[in-house]
């Protein structure tokens, strides 16, 4: 792909093409719907989620699956080999859901990603539950308000932190 971003910029001349991670999670989704509906016998071999419910997508971007039974340091390595020809920038997400490493670790893990690797960026994504009665937000995706007090059903799932790159001061 980076080939063809440089054969199409000599090209066309005045346009430079460039290779960008993006997220682009409708697209994934639209895609698996469509090569399902238009290659049944192939798609299902490499379309991920519930083909039955229609939950089906692509893992897309410079990602490995999320589902990967790979560890956040083998992760970060093998999505860094990408990030060189990405010239947009690109991102590894480390997925925690309800862990909650100390200060410490993230640093440690931090130094080391851009130390030892090729990484430009790496996020943090926790898992949190907003309320939208009560007002608050708890730890970890839940159906209800993570408070006793309130159990609201009327509840929003958060995932993400901003990213932190290479050029972030630890402090």
């Amino acid at each position: 792909m980076k080939l063809l971003t440089e054969k199409l910029s000599e090209q066309y001349g005045g346009m430079r093409f460039v290779l960008e991670q993006t997220p682009a999670e409708s697209t994934a989704y639209r895609f698996a719907k469509l090569d399902l509906k238009d290659y049944p016998d192939q798609a299902p071999q490499v379309v991920k989620g519930n083909a039955a419910t229609g939950q089906v997508y692509y893992t897309n971007s410079t990602y490995l699956a999320v589902s990967s039974q790979v560890n956040p340091i083998e992760r970060v390595r093998m999505e860094g080999l990408f990030h060189p020809i990405v010239e947009a920038g690109a991102l590894t997400h480390i997925w925690l859901g309800e862990s909650k490493p100390s200060k410490e670790s993230l640093a440690n893990f931090v130094v080391k990603v851009f130390k030892g690797t090729q990484n430009d960026q790496v996020a943090f994504s926790p898992e949190f539950t907003a309320c939208n009665t009560c007002g608050r937000t708890s730890r970890g995706l839940s159906n209800t308000c993570g408070f006793s007090d309130c159990n609201s059903t009327d509840v929003e799932g958060i995932t993400g932190l901003p990213a932190i790159s290479p050029k972030c001061q630890l402090e």
